[in-house]
């Protein structure tokens, strides 16, 4: 999954490595029942970090409130997540290019639309990105059950298991149409995003 370390083009942090002692901006939702946000940001953090050998103790962590996700458009079955504070530039990046922090986290399609703009600069390199390891809230997916349930309702298994096994032949065949339709379930995302 694309990822990203984001700070100011003028800022004379070049490398993960450059991070220690410095204000790394988390987003932060007071609304939000389970802030996953806040945890994926700080879990893909501590992972690149981790991956130096920097403990987060040798970062400053700066919470930056930030709007909760809240729909802004609902037509139909469609829901318009362009709009939504995940889509583009949140307060924590804003926090960034106002100086309240030094750099920030990001990564899926957030993480692209900031390499495309250009208006801060990505530290992680394609290389660090393919290394180290990203394990958040979308990845690594795995699929789960209780061993209760599993041995008291294997037939629910056996067919949820099927059907995966059956979408995941049909993505196989038809890979442009699930490109298509996936993407658009993802802030909005092109396929072009969605590809990267």
């Amino acid at each position: 999954e694309h990822s990203g370390i984001y700070v100011r083009k003028d800022s004379d942090i070049r490398c993960i490595d450059d991070l220690k002692k410095k204000r790394i901006a988390v987003p932060v939702r007071k609304d939000a029942i389970i802030d996953f946000r806040y945890l994926t940001a700080l879990y893909g953090l501590e992972s690149a970090l981790e991956f130096y050998g920097i403990p987060m103790e040798k970062v400053c962590i700066v919470k930056i409130p930030c709007n909760n996700i809240a729909t802004k458009q609902l037509q139909g079955n469609n829901v318009d997540t362009l709009n939504k504070d995940s889509d583009f530039m949140t307060e924590d990046f804003q926090s960034v290019l106002a100086g309240k922090a030094d750099a920030v986290f990001a990564q899926s399609i957030k993480a692209v639309r900031h390499d495309k703009a250009g208006i801060l600069r990505n530290i992680m390199t394609p290389e660090e990105q393919s290394m180290i390891p990203n394990y958040n809230n979308n990845a690594v997916l795995l699929i789960t059950c209780t061993k209760p349930f599993a041995y008291e309702h294997p037939d629910i298994v056996i067919t949820y298991l099927k059907e995966v096994v059956r979408a995941a032949r049909k993505i196989k065949e038809h890979p442009d149409d699930f490109l298509e339709t996936a993407a658009s379930g993802i802030y909005g995302a092109t396929v072009e995003e969605f590809k990267a």
